[in-house]
């Protein structure tokens, strides 16, 4: 069974639930029956815009509800200026990452990019890094307080120390309730009840 999106380029995964979009950058979501992998080739489009990018991320939110966008971001490359730092923090309001892995930019031997004379200061591209992580930091905190009280199918996967069995839902949050062993491999619903950045915790229904 096959999921349509209007993307550049659909194909079937190696695994019967796994579609593959072709896009510019790397995500991932859990939707039902569906987990479908947004594979980075952005390299076979030719350029992209800003508002290229943020139309298509549009266009995913719209056609799949509650969907998780993840991405990759890396500050202070050579010739990175202020105005380009700002078109990432935009990025990242509008787009709202529910997962970001973030670094600096930093020299590598043999590497193109560690030939480049406009190299951005280490100290500049530190606090270009820092505010980023600090705003997604933020947006995190507030995509799992909306989380409160909603009811999500659960599939368990750890029973933990703690007498709490850990699981994710299909949006891909981190869900744990009070439960043994008995309930891994079980999808459940559940209750949030107390949402946090890492982890949502609530009960089963």
């Amino acid at each position: 069974m096959r999921k349509e999106f209007k993307f550049e380029k659909i194909e079937r995964g190696d695994s019967k639930n796994v579609i593959n979009l072709f896009f510019t950058d790397r995500m991932a979501y859990h939707q039902g029956e569906y987990e479908v992998e947004i594979i980075d080739v952005s390299g076979d489009f030719g350029e992209f815009s800003k508002e290229w990018f943020l139309d298509r991320a549009e266009k995913l939110r719209s056609l799949v509800p509650n969907v998780s966008i993840s991405t990759d971001v890396i500050v202070g490359f050579p010739g990175e200026s202020d105005e380009d730092f700002e078109y990432t923090m935009d990025v990242l309001e509008k787009v709202r990452f529910e997962q970001m892995f973030s670094f600096k930019y930093s020299p590598r031997p043999l590497t193109k990019a560690a030939e480049f004379t406009n190299q951005v200061d280490s100290k500049v591209a530190s606090e270009r890094l820092k505010r980023l992580q600090v705003r997604h930091t933020e947006i995190l905190d507030e995509i799992a307080n909306a989380q409160q009280d909603k009811i999500m199918d659960v599939y368990f996967e750890e029973a933990r120390d703690s007498g709490m069995i850990a699981g994710r839902s299909f949006t891909h949050f981190l869900v744990q309730v009070k439960g043994d062993e008995s309930l891994v491999g079980q999808t459940r619903k559940v209750k949030i009840t107390n949402p946090r950045r890492l982890s949502l915790y609530g009960e089963l229904c």
